[in-house]
């Protein structure tokens, strides 16, 4: 099984167990190497042959001031217009082939902008373990767009829509992602917008995206694949709507720094396990999908140093607004220096509870472990939790961890709020 097909199947696996407890739209990984294709359900593609060199544009627009979003062309570098390459962006023609091959030339030029005229750019329909587009090997390379829109459509199976491997210092902006094939109802169908894959030797580093839309999307930005290391991602005014994830991190996906974040009804907004240093400034309009919005879980590598700062606005259901879960394989492993500082004060609340913690073990899925040897170390709530924590349990424990777990209480937080007794295994401490 390829290594892509294994965290398919993996992400199959996991979203079971978790739901136990502008646009860019996605059609799928076009199969025979043509656009007009569609990929099988066994994902089963031609290897592609080296593309053409897409025409390289002299610069024309001046350099940027400094903070401002990219320019194609500043400061000398090379445009790569995906016009040129041969896409035509009408929505209809199928511009797969165009687009890759101007990714291709971008990757072998470092220093190279992939420009994208306003327009939608239609990129097949498929069928399950597609990589719609690669870009591989690529070093300062920008992706740059002007009001363009890509889509795919997902008949069946799970699908990437921009794969970035072996690749640093890559920035995408002003882009928009569609799949209009998404089904939240199905386990799983549908398209991850950008897929950063650490399965390949070199993994990703210095990943930057702003200024983007996704909507209806398996997932905005997934981080996957642990044989190598993904790491220093910079996520800036991206807005998330009618998807399944807004950002899901396996096992990789470190040095994560995201603000001005827009999720709007997914079916989760934030789901990590096995990483560490994240801090993720955001806002949730509504979530009314029945699902646990945000997720830090432990399967058989901790996960660690993670901030969720934000506010939550609109309706709100679900078993849980937010679940910290172990499923370690040895069931011992570690939730550790978790903060959260949110605020429910506008929002109108209907989850079964606000804070959910407990251990699973992987070989027994029915039920939380009553005592768990897993352990929860060094937890901070802070926040207006309004009517959410008025209205239904602020915080339960469905494991005892043999490891007295502390959490420490922010002075934003109701002390009415506080369970008096905590549950078994846990402490409560107030902080000024």
């Amino acid at each position: 099984m390829s290594t892509h097909a294994a965290r398919r199947a993996a992400l199959r696996r996991l979203a079971g167990v978790a739901l136990a407890s502008g646009m860019a739209a996605c059609g799928g990984g076009g199969g025979g190497g043509g656009d007009g294709g569609s990929t099988s359900a066994t994902g089963t593609t031609a290897a592609p042959t080296s593309p053409p060199q897409v025409p390289v544009t002299a610069p024309t627009t001046p350099p940027p001031a400094p903070g401002t979003d990219p320019v194609p062309g500043a400061n000398g570098r090379r445009v790569i217009d995906v016009r040129a390459a041969g896409a035509v962006g009408d929505g209809v023609a199928l511009d797969r082939s165009a687009i890759a091959q101007a990714l291709a030339t971008a990757a072998a030029n470092p220093g190279s902008d992939v420009y994208f005229p306003p327009g939608e750019y239609w990129l097949g329909t498929h069928r399950g373990q597609a990589d719609v587009l690669v870009l591989d090997g690529a070093r300062d390379v920008r992706i740059i767009g002007n009001d363009a829109l890509l889509v795919c459509r997902s008949a069946a199976g799970i699908n990437d829509l921009l794969v970035i491997q072996r690749s640093s210092d890559v920035w995408i902006h002003g882009m928009a992602f569609h799949d209009p094939g998404l089904n939240r109802r199905i386990d799983w169908q549908g398209a991850n917008a950008i897929l950063l894959d650490g399965d390949v030797p070199g993994g990703v580093q210095r990943v930057r995206v702003t200024a983007c839309r996704f909507n209806s999307v398996l997932s905005a930005l997934t981080a996957g694949g642990r044989r190598y290391d993904v790491r220093d991602i910079v996520l800036e005014r991206l807005a998330i709507s009618l998807g399944y994830y807004g950002f899901l991190f396996q096992d990789n996906g470190h040095q994560v720094r995201a603000s001005d974040i827009v999720f709007d009804d997914l079916k989760r907004s934030y789901f990590a396990y096995g990483v560490d240093d994240h801090v993720i400034n955001f806002t949730s309009r509504v979530h009314t999908d029945g699902s646990n919005e945000f997720l830090v879980k432990c399967y058989d590598r901790d996960t660690s140093n993670i901030v969720l700062d934000g506010a939550l606005l609109g309706r709100r259901e679900g078993e849980s607004i937010v679940v910290l879960e172990h499923e370690h394989v040895t069931a011992s492993g570690v939730i550790r220096n978790v903060r959260f500082r949110l605020d429910l004060a506008s929002a109108t609340c209907a989850p079964q509870r606000v804070f959910l913690l407990r251990s699973y073990l992987p070989a027994d899925q029915s039920s939380p472990e009553a005592v768990t040897r897993s352990a929860w170390r060094d937890l901070t709530i802070d926040g207006n939790f309004g009517a959410c924590g008025a209205g239904v349990p602020f915080f339960q424990a469905q494991s005892t961890p043999l490891e007295r777990a502390l959490v420490r209480i922010g002075p934003g937080v109701d002390p009415r709020l506080i369970p008096d007794p905590p549950p078994a295994g846990f402490d409560f401490v107030r902080v000024a």
